[in-house]
């Protein structure tokens, strides 16, 4: 423990240092001040040590940030400065959204897998209950509710679909070794009636468009970009405006959509897609290996004409998100999950 004398010294020190105008930001301003009043005792140290530690506490936050920039600062001494940070843009608030959600009976129509040699993600398709029309906007999700164990859980899933489409509402599902949901909705009967609430989620594009515009997926995080262009090829969006996907999985037969999006590329000279496999089983592949940063650093050009939508499990999420900062995007808006 300090001693009175010795903690007097050093407050001494720190009100005369505390007492001088120091930087603030890029210029002077007005010193931080702790000085004491004239008319006041100063004789005893627990006096001293008393004003100058409540006159203290008001500041205690604005010492700290500036303390490395203090000369002579006894309690400080030795501490290196923080390296500069360059500013970064902000991702962009989240996007209001058209409709409300609420509770509704789905009702199976169809379970069938994407590959059927390898029925590791498969596609489930529903219809509404007493609902012949069910109103989201694309890039939004739902949440289905099963029983385990005597309980009610939900796990909510991006929609595939597109709203034009109105014959039925489809949605991509990985199964997850251990999951229940994912295995249960894969092995469930068609005709079979689920609870649901939905429309959820704000990861929509605004409207109109105004950036070209670049979607970063892995594995079924491409599921809303799926409703996404859908939406805009049926509404008639795309009107001087280049869209990008940028899809990574593991394997060629994770490469979900994929002749869908071909064939939108062959359909629309403004749509590019990049697929991108990390770990291809043979040397049959012969386009693109590796991860999606990688593709974005060098097929992705005038950065700051264009916004980026980024989807997928939150580690790939967080790292592109870094990226597409750093490199100048005009807009950064993503949805990650565990």
């Amino acid at each position: 423990m300090v001693r009175p004398r010795g903690r007097l010294r050093v407050l001494r020190q720190l009100v005369r240092v505390l007492d001088r105008p120091v930087p603030w930001g890029r210029r002077r301003g007005p010193p931080l001040c702790v000085r004491l009043p004239r008319k006041t005792s100063l004789r005893s140290a627990r006096g001293r040590c008393a004003l100058v530690w409540r006159a203290l506490r008001a500041t205690l936050e604005e010492m700290f940030k500036l303390a490395w920039r203090v000369p002579n600062f006894a309690m400080m001494r030795g501490t290196a400065p923080a390296k500069a940070v360059t500013p970064q843009k902000p991702v962009v608030q989240e996007t209001p959204v058209k409709f409300r959600s609420g509770k509704h009976t789905v009702i199976v129509k169809e379970v069938f897998d994407i590959a059927p040699k390898f029925p590791q993600t498969y596609l489930i398709r529903f219809t509404f209950e007493n609902e012949p029309v069910f109103d989201f906007e694309p890039g939004q999700f739902i949440s289905i509710f099963a029983e385990k164990d005597g309980k009610r859980i939900s796990r909510p899933y991006s929609i595939a679909s597109w709203p034009e489409n109105k014959d039925y509402l489809e949605l991509c599902i990985k199964i997850v070794e251990g999951g229940f949901m994912s295995n249960y909705l894969y092995h469930v009967s068609p005709g079979t009636k689920l609870q649901s609430i939905g429309p959820l989620g704000r990861f929509v594009i605004p409207e109109p468009i105004r950036y070209d515009t670049v979607f970063v997926a892995t594995g079924t995080g491409v599921a809303p970009f799926i409703a996404m262009m859908g939406h805009i090829w049926e509404q008639g969006l795309d009107d001087g405006r280049d869209f990008t996907v940028i899809f990574g999985v593991r394997y060629v037969h994770d490469l979900i959509y994929r002749d869908l999006m071909e064939k939108w590329e062959r359909e629309h000279p403004n749509f590019h897609f990049y697929p991108t496999i990390s770990r291809p089983e043979t040397p049959d592949w012969k386009g693109r290996v590796g991860y999606v940063q990688k593709v974005i650093q060098n097929e992705i050009t005038d950065y700051g004409n264009k916004q980026v939508f980024i989807c997928g499990l939150h580690d790939m999420v967080e790292d592109v998100k870094n990226l597409c900062q750093r490199l100048g995007f005009a807009y950064v808006r993503f949805e990650k999950w565990d």
